[in-house]
């Protein structure tokens, strides 16, 4: 965090109280851009699709360092309660979201009426979220490819299914 902030840590304690005020700070930043990117796509006429490349973004030249610092998050997770507690609720305030969203989506028709929005968010979030995490480890995998997989993966799921 201090190398891509370009600061001491030290410095960085000034700001924060503690190792888990950092991770809070993170969970707030990245509930901050979920919402935002949800509330962007809210209208979109492909809801799926719009669903799908919203929770695929990661932010230009930081996908190594986010992905770095996500699992070092996550490995946290085991160690602090207080951290594992932060992650948990910021999960769940996710998972909320997104559940939102599809039930949003489905009464317009455009996710499968079927799905449970509740547990298809946390399929999404975990699909995501582990997809993202191993996409860039093995330096000879297409990581572009991989992500054009994952989504059409997604985007399959949340799809409505034609009637027989």
């Amino acid at each position: 965090i201090c190398a891509e902030a370009g600061i001491s840590p030290g410095h960085l304690y000034h700001y924060f109280e503690n190792k888990e005020a950092i991770v809070g700070g993170i969970a707030e930043l990245g509930m901050d851009q979920s919402i935002a990117s949800l509330v962007q796509i809210m209208d979109a006429s492909d809801a799926a699709q719009s669903l799908v490349q919203a929770m695929l973004a990661i932010r230009e030249g930081s996908e190594g360092a986010n992905r770095v610092l996500m699992m070092e998050i996550m490995a946290e997770t085991g160690r602090s309660p207080v951290v594992a507690k932060i992650v948990s609720e910021h999960i769940q305030r996710l998972r909320g979201l997104i559940a939102n969203f599809l039930r949003n989506a489905q009464e317009h028709g455009q996710i499968d009426s079927g799905l449970d929005p509740d547990l298809s968010a946390f399929v999404l979030i975990s699909v995501t979220n582990s997809g993202k995490a191993f996409i860039g480890m093995d330096p000879g995998l297409d990581q572009a490819r991989c992500k054009v997989q994952l989504a059409n993966l997604l985007t399959g799921f949340l799809k409505t299914k034609p009637e027989c």
